[in-house]
């Protein structure tokens, strides 16, 4: 059975000309169970326009787009819906999130920009930079 990858970006502080990229490498490590991108994307936003995203807006407040990120990537990973996940972020906030989708067993796939935190890069399974 191919692995079932989800797709999970933090539209916050990942750019949407990486859209290509974080397909691609979705691409080859199995089948897309759903890629989302979170954030309070104004109607202006590059990402609206991205294929085979799904917009979630995560509403208003610190740190909202953060709190909805981990609330569905937990509840996803203890429904079994994705086997693997690609985490596009460089938010340091992340890194639990990271840490604990393996502890339930879950591949985790960081990509992110040059100042990705080491916390961040050390909690996925892999982690591969943005090029510049």
């Amino acid at each position: 059975m191919k692995n079932r990858v989800a797709v999970m970006v933090d539209g916050d502080n990942v750019s949407p000309a990486h859209a290509a990229r974080i397909m691609r490498e979705t691409a080859g490590r199995g089948q897309i169970a759903f890629a989302r991108v979170y954030g309070a994307m104004p109607t202006n936003s590059a990402w609206h326009d991205a294929k085979n995203f799904h917009l979630v807006h995560p509403g208003r407040g610190r740190n909202a787009t953060d709190l909805l990120m981990a609330i569905d990537a937990v509840e996803f990973a203890l429904t079994d819906v994705f086997d693997a996940i690609i985490l596009a972020s460089s938010d340091e906030r992340l890194s639990h999130l990271a840490q604990r989708l393996r502890e339930y067993g879950k591949e985790v796939h960081g990509l992110g920009d040059a100042d990705t935190s080491f916390s961040l890069r050390r909690a996925c399974s892999t982690f591969q930079q943005f090029p510049e």
